[in-house]
């Protein structure tokens, strides 16, 4: 199994161009889902702009020619949350890395130009098809790539998010990334939920039953340890 570290400029999207325009930024792209038309809804967190600077930034995503709907979701001192319904030039990469049969993880850094992907491949030979594809998107460099074993029992050693369904594992991610367990919140609930389209209500939902089950598998792995102190 090969564990890549990719850095794609990807021409025509707001995400790498922004990252070049403001350089001082650090963007993030929290959540990624592609809709029946084939645009993509992205959730994206910025940090280290300053108030003009700021204006500036989500000006230009807002006037992007691909994007179609912009919403902010937080805004304070040197940080942004947003969410923008993108329509692709091309493909998207988050289409192209599983059709190569290969995985990424959330959230995708951008900063001077360059979106850092990390990728994991079950099958090496994959690689050279898929950077191929991804080539044509835009410029594309393999930062890092190892093998890694692909064989842990996770018998032994079961995922703390062992029993999630998807979508509570998406809203904890989504929340963890944008700081809403951060003291103070940079995000409330009210936003987080208001981005994804559900009641306040359901998302403290969502998130309870989350942190209970992700508790409860950290403190039973703990116990099966064997050992206290």
């Amino acid at each position: 199994m090969l564990a890549l570290e990719v850095d794609i400029h990807h021409d025509g999207c707001p995400t790498t161009e922004t990252s070049e325009r403001f350089p001082e930024t650090r963007s993030e792209v929290l959540s990624a889902s592609v809709e029946a038309d084939l645009s993509t809804s992205v959730i994206v967190s910025v940090r280290g702009v300053g108030p003009q600077s700021s204006t500036g930034f989500l000006r230009f995503w807002r006037d992007h020619p691909r994007v179609r709907r912009f919403a902010l979701i937080s805004r304070r001192d040197r940080y942004a949350m947003f969410r923008a319904s993108v329509t692709p030039q091309k493909r998207w990469i988050s289409q192209i890395v599983p059709d190569c049969g290969a995985l990424y993880s959330l959230p995708v850094r951008a900063e001077h130009g360059l979106e850092t992907w990390s990728i994991l491949m079950p099958d090496s030979r994959q690689k050279t098809n898929m950077i191929g594809k991804l080539a044509k998107l835009g410029s594309v460099k393999v930062r890092n790539a190892r093998e890694v074993d692909g064989r842990v029992s996770h018998s032994i050693c079961p995922s703390p998010l062992a029993g999630l369904s998807p979508r509570r594992r998406e809203i904890l991610q989504l929340a963890f990334d944008s700081g809403y367990f951060e003291y103070p919140h940079k995000v409330g609930s009210r936003e987080l939920a208001s981005c994804l389209g559900i009641a306040q209500s359901t998302f403290l939902e969502h998130l309870r039953v989350s942190q209970h089950r992700l508790l409860r598998n950290v403190l039973s792995g703990a116990q099966d340890g064997g050992s206290s102190s």
